[in-house]
């Protein structure tokens, strides 16, 4: 499977060609630095969280990381360790919200195909080049909003969100969205902040 096929035409969910053209409804979408932007129309809510993560992008990469030195950091986390541990060498995941791509790169191990989402390009560039700079192929990050996501239905094994659903306009319509995203009997793996 080529990671292409598990995005998708956000205003139709039609099939993106190479071009990152819907060869449903025409639309076109730019690319810049490798990244797609899948993002249709917005509410101020989710304008408002995106503004603040362009222009303070998080997590940052320390200067000299390396795919070794991100994998030694993440294996100290337990929930990181217990997740990866979980997750199939061939899964496809999605990571919804995601940032600068940390989990994104973490989880991109064995046969593995990872698309990682976010409403920031600042962030997205920043793990597309980390992507690169690791030689981590099986990644693909996506500009693109929870509301109308720019990711196939049904086509992903594991669709991980974390500190997503609580900051959107509508938290249950959006974990619906998430839901939509899982293939049958897939696995879907939320993090929501408490009080």
């Amino acid at each position: 499977m080529d990671i292409r096929e598990l995005v998708a035409c956000p205003a139709c969910g039609g099939t993106l060609s190479v071009e990152w053209s819907c060869t449903g409804c025409g639309t076109r979408f730019e690319v810049a630095d490798g990244v797609p932007n899948l993002r249709l129309l917005s509410d101020g809510v989710t304008e408002t969280v995106r503004r603040f993560y362009e222009s303070a992008p998080f997590p940052g990469y320390p200067p000299r990381e390396s795919l070794q030195s991100l994998r030694a950091r993440a294996e100290r986390s337990v929930f990181a360790r217990l997740l990866d541990r979980a997750i199939g060498g061939d899964a496809r995941i999605a990571d919804v919200g995601c940032g600068t791509g940390q989990m994104c790169l973490f989880l991109a191990s064995a046969d593995r195909m990872v698309v990682g989402a976010d409403l920031t390009r600042t962030s997205l560039a920043l793990g597309a080049a980390a992507a690169a700079r690791f030689g981590l192929e099986r990644v693909q990050f996506v500009e693109t909003d929870l509301r109308q996501p720019g990711l196939r239905r049904g086509g992903f094994d594991v669709v991980y969100s974390s500190g997503v659903v609580h900051h959107t306009g509508d938290p249950r319509a959006s974990f619906g969205k998430l839901v939509e995203l899982a293939r049958p009997g897939g696995v879907i793996v939320l993090g929501v902040y408490n009080a």
